[in-house]
């Protein structure tokens, strides 16, 4: 999860202070989420979305777009982006995955 967050561009941490506030909360996220309470077991890119959790705070707390709002999760602009088809081949792959590691 450090290779992802420090995959960041220098827009998103143009100091030193908002690398380990993103590294902070990267660790944050992964001992709470993984090793703590063991969450996502079987599935993979739990460490990749700890990080991707963390950059996406870092980022609103700098006020850059991500693309995510309220407005963007309504359904009619649901209807008309990617996001239904990327969450059902997400899904597909995930279950893929753990059905290929039960075999």
């Amino acid at each position: 999860c450090g290779s992802f967050a420090g995959m960041a561009s220098i827009e998103m941490v143009p100091t030193w202070q908002y690398a380990m506030g993103l590294g902070a909360l990267t660790s944050l996220f992964y001992e709470v989420l993984i090793e703590k309470k063991n969450s996502f077991v079987g599935v993979g890119g739990r460490l990749g979305a700890t990080a991707f959790i963390a950059s996406l705070i870092i980022a609103a707390m700098q006020g850059l777009p991500t693309g995510l709002s309220l407005a963007s999760l309504s359904i009619d602009n649901l209807q008309k982006s990617v996001i239904l088809s990327m969450a059902f081949w997400h899904a597909v792959g995930s279950a893929g995955t753990i059905l290929l590691r039960a075999t």
